[in-house]
């Protein structure tokens, strides 16, 4: 049995204008790529590394989530 509940979830911002706007055009781009793959379906290097980019910058824009104990403290 837990002695302590669960520890809460908080985030460390919010979503900005720059970053909805660069979600969209992520958004964007990934559903081209995913329509040319359809249309022409052999990769070639470029599609691979335009899929290494998209990849990355989805990585790098995540929102960073902090568990905050039952004290208080940031973990």
């Amino acid at each position: 049995m837990l002695t302590h509940p669960l520890p809460k979830l908080l985030t460390n911002r919010g979503s900005d204008t720059s970053d909805i706007t660069i979600r969209c055009l992520l958004i964007l781009g990934s559903l081209a790529f995913v329509i040319r793959v359809l249309v022409v379906p052999a990769l070639n290097l470029t599609d691979l590394l335009s899929i290494s980019v998209i990849m990355v910058v989805w990585y790098s824009r995540r929102t960073a989530v902090y568990y905050v104990t039952e004290s208080g403290t940031v973990g």
